[in-house]
């Protein structure tokens, strides 16, 4: 595919990678053309910046419609983690989390019990002031508090 070039634009689209500020003529640009615009090697993920919710991941063959403005911000993968809460996808940039932290990242209540899944393995229940080494594709999930009467 082909990058489509702005049309009757005279200074092109400005968007911000890292904080820095970019002018682009091309409306159409790969997670992997966007990354190079910043200098950044294939060891760093793309995220674009969203105003109400988490950041989008950026695949190196995704496309992004450049309209000017777009905030994007790049971190190395060894410094992110891919963990999952009640099955939807969070990236962390964090070694350790407390239960706290983890239930606050996907919007839970504070008396809302948290488990970290252990296949093969009966879950195990982390208190909330609990620090847990994050590792990559760890999967958690909360469980309501019990109403019995």
């Amino acid at each position: 595919m082909e990058p489509k070039e702005s049309a009757g634009r005279e200074s092109g689209a400005k968007i911000w990678i890292d904080d820095v500020e970019h002018v682009v003529d091309v409306l159409e640009l790969s997670g992997k053309q966007l990354k190079e615009l910043a200098g950044k090697n294939g060891g760093a993920r793309l995220f674009l910046a969203q105003a109400e919710t988490r950041d989008l991941a950026i695949a190196d063959d995704e496309i992004v419609q450049i309209n000017g403005g777009e905030q994007f911000r790049t971190t190395k993968i060894r410094k992110a983690y891919q963990i999952y809460i009640d099955e939807v996808e969070y990236v962390v940039e964090t070694e350790k989390m407390t239960g706290t932290q983890i239930k606050q990242l996907a919007g839970k209540p504070a008396d809302y019990t948290l488990f970290l899944e252990r296949p093969g393995q009966p879950d195990k229940q982390i208190r909330d002031d609990e620090v847990v080494h994050i590792k990559e594709g760890e999967h958690f999930h909360t469980v309501p508090p019990a109403n019995f009467g």
